[in-house]
């Protein structure tokens, strides 16, 4: 993560890895930012933990297992399979082009629900990151 004073804070870019798995080829690095109101909401709500939240969502952006484009909403998602505590657990990660100027944010974090993964790979294809 790349610390800012004020404004969105850069916390990972698209990798070329990604961009080969999903077919896309990009002129130039897709950066990838919180903004400021998202990062005070995580402050207040986690205060004890946002931080290492942050590089929970760093690293998945960096290095996950599966990859989805949705060209029709201009989003991202970034998937990454857990087995903690016995349990087996999915986190995805959505980023959307959003914003004036328009710049990749931070949309959503959480655990996935299977139906909503099913339904996103029949639809859009995740791509498996080797």
């Amino acid at each position: 993560m790349e610390k800012n004073n004020g404004g969105p804070l850069l916390i990972g870019r698209i990798n070329r890895k990604e961009e080969k798995a999903l077919g896309l080829s990009f002129a130039s690095s897709v950066l990838i930012y919180v903004e400021e109101e998202a990062l005070n909401k995580m402050a207040s709500r986690r205060p004890s933990s946002y931080l290492k939240d942050l590089e929970e969502i760093s690293s998945i952006i960096k290095s996950p297992d599966y990859v989805l484009y949705r060209e029709d909403v201009d989003e991202f998602y970034f998937l990454k399979e857990y087995l903690k505590n016995h349990e087996f657990k999915k986190v995805l990660v959505r980023i959307a082009h959003l914003g004036t100027p328009k710049r990749w944010i931070l949309s959503s974090i959480g655990l996935a629900k299977t139906e909503e993964l099913e339904e996103l790979d029949v639809r859009y294809g995740f791509a498996k990151i080797n």
